[in-house]
């Protein structure tokens, strides 16, 4: 079975794949003519494109059977340092939860700017660090998934898109994490409760908000 270069197998990462539709609504305006969903894991992207007609394809270091249920000849096993498409084969490249697990994030980049003649829509985990987590003795998970080799920042993961070759219309902090509903459970107020006063709480103006992911769409330049 194939193994990335931490030597994790496939089963380390079976919850990949999975899709957030908040961030897919986000960057739904974005994606445009042949698409490709660069680490694509079980194809829950590629998937939910291809029922609005996309024409989008998928490809993953593992081999995934949830493929064959999808479209099977819309997937292709291949690294993300090393993609099976020709120069500027793509108008859009889709990249979500990936890049933080590749060694070399420039190889990576550089071929995902090699097969791309549009855009390139990323998303990584935000590793940015608040004093107060430390203070209460939390951290993102992202500190702690050993499958991860990198940590980006807004400021790291811009440099490394410029350097690539790429022009940057936004980056942003994407997501919401929810600490209230740690403080009311520990508390003693019931899930379903927390979780209502969480929402209740989000739209308190001046509230600091704990974003998961960092978000960039960018321009290929010529």
């Amino acid at each position: 079975m194939p193994q990335n270069n931490l030597g994790h197998s496939r089963e380390t990462f079976e919850s990949w794949g999975r899709v957030n539709y908040h961030l897919l609504q986000r960057v739904r305006p974005y994606i445009a003519g042949r698409v490709l969903d660069a680490g694509c894991a079980r194809g829950g992207y590629t998937a939910a494109l291809l029922n609005r007609e996309c024409n989008i394809y998928g490809c993953d270091l593992f081999f995934w059977p949830e493929w064959s249920r999808i479209v099977g000849d819309h997937f292709y096993q291949a690294d993300l340092t090393g993609l099976p498409f020709v120069d500027h084969s793509f108008d859009t490249v889709l990249s979500f939860s990936v890049l933080e697990h590749v060694q070399s994030i420039q190889r990576a980049l550089q071929e995902l700017r090699r097969v791309c003649r549009g855009r390139l829509i990323l998303a990584v985990p935000n590793c940015q660090l608040f004093s107060e987590m430390g203070w209460a003795g939390l951290t993102f998970h992202h500190w702690t998934d050993q499958s991860h080799v990198h940590f980006f920042q807004r400021g790291t993961l811009r440099t490394a898109l410029v350097e690539a070759g790429f022009e940057i219309e936004f980056l942003e902090p994407f997501g919401t994490i929810r600490p209230e509903i740690l403080l009311l459970t520990s508390l003693g107020v019931p899930m379903l409760v927390a979780r209502g006063m969480a929402r209740l709480l989000q739209m308190v103006p001046w509230r600091r908000r704990y974003a998961p992911l960092l978000l960039a769409v960018t321009k290929a330049r010529n």
